[in-house]
């Protein structure tokens, strides 16, 4: 996996959010090969150094969060080979694909969701300059138990980024109410 937008030293910039708080975040992917290898950290604090395996890379259908400075990581789940789940700033190539098609079923923090994709495209900075970017904005189908679930992810299968998701009361990509996080900056 390569990609001018997912490679060694790309410093991916996000705000997590929840009711109460906003924090931000970076992760900085340090290899980049079958797997990929990054640390995720805010401030001067690391909050841990991960191993995505290619498994993971392919198949994945959920996410682990972060929220107010700590990794919210289902037990069982080892940070230097992680084979089934996420962090919150990429989609695996099977649900990207899946979108592309126009539908998918991932899994959330209150089930699963059925989801119907769109296409979109999203300005972000990309090493410092404003990019525009082609993506698939996913929203869920029906309601879910935590309200609305959407997200935004780049159309590439080299770097299906997830530039922004949202659960709750649906906004835009830049704003909303509930919890989620923004991509805010590409370095």
């Amino acid at each position: 996996m390569s990609s001018g937008l997912v490679r060694s030293g790309r410093k991916i910039r996000f705000v997590a959010h929840d009711y109460d708080a906003r924090d931000n975040y970076t992760f900085e992917i340090t290899s980049v090969g079958e797997s990929l290898d990054g640390v995720l950290s805010s401030g001067t604090e690391n909050l841990g150094q991960l191993c995505l395996t290619s498994a993971a890379l392919k198949e994945s259908r959920r996410w682990f969060m972060v929220a107010q400075l700590s990794l919210e990581i289902p037990s069982g789940v080892s940070l230097d080979n992680i084979v089934d789940i996420l962090p919150p700033v990429m989609v695996s190539r099977d649900v990207l694909s899946e979108l592309r098609s126009g539908h998918s079923r991932v899994a959330n923090w209150v089930g699963d969701a059925d989801l119907a994709a769109t296409r979109e495209d999203v300005i972000i900075s990309v090493d410092g300059h404003p990019t525009t970017l082609r993506c698939l904005h996913a929203k869920s189908i029906g309601a879910l138990a935590g309200g609305e679930f959407e997200f935004w992810v780049v159309d590439d299968d080299t770097a299906p980024l997830m530039l922004g998701l949202h659960e709750g009361l649906r906004g835009t990509r830049e704003e909303s109410e509930g919890i989620g996080f923004l991509v805010t900056a590409l370095e």
